[in-house]
């Protein structure tokens, strides 16, 4: 998997992909236009902007495939509604969104501000496995798009895959 910043020219996406990377990630981190403007200013500097940002995820979902692009977008610094809207938008164009959980760095300008309690970030997880089942994405692409297969999203999916047919089997014999 490569990570990359939005690539101004989008043509370097199927680069990627022709020299054989079989997933790519591009982390938008904010799906609120407005909040990414002044959090993620970097990326708005170098990489064209939300807007752009949303095109090149779409346009690598093209290049790569159904699940094979892969996103974060950091949990518990914008509503939750705008959150779960992205990944669900993005979902819809194939590509895998997370949302990893905030964490406040010492020393940032965001020292001292919380991340949401821990229900909320729970809560955000199970819809997000919902958003996935929904799209469609099985647990080998979470896997595979996934720089780690140790977020809490895995964790539900792969209980709940796993749950499902006894869940369903004991349904059928009533």
């Amino acid at each position: 998997m490569g990570f990359i910043g939005a690539p101004l020219d989008l043509g370097i996406i199927e680069q990627y992909k022709e020299v054989g990377y079989r997933t790519i990630a591009m982390n938008i981190e904010i799906w609120d236009k407005h909040i990414f403007n002044s959090v993620c200013p970097g990326k708005v500097i170098h990489c064209g902007g939300w807007e752009h940002w949303v095109k090149a995820l779409e346009r690598a979902a093209a290049v790569f495939g159904h699940g094979r692009v892969r996103s974060n977008i950091v949990g518990g610094i914008e509503p939750k509604k705008s959150l779960l809207e992205g990944i669900s938008y993005l979902a819809s164009q194939g590509v895998i969104a997370y949302a990893g959980s905030w964490i406040p760095n010492l020393g940032s300008e965001y020292e001292g501000h919380r991340s949401p309690v821990p229900e909320w970030h729970l809560d955000v997880a199970y819809k997000i496995v919902d958003i996935f089942r929904n799209a469609g994405f099985t647990y080998e692409q979470l896997y595979d798009c996934s720089a780690s297969a140790d977020g809490l999203w895995h964790d539900i999916y792969k209980i709940e895959e796993e749950r499902l047919p006894v869940f369903r089997s004991e349904s059928a014999a009533v």
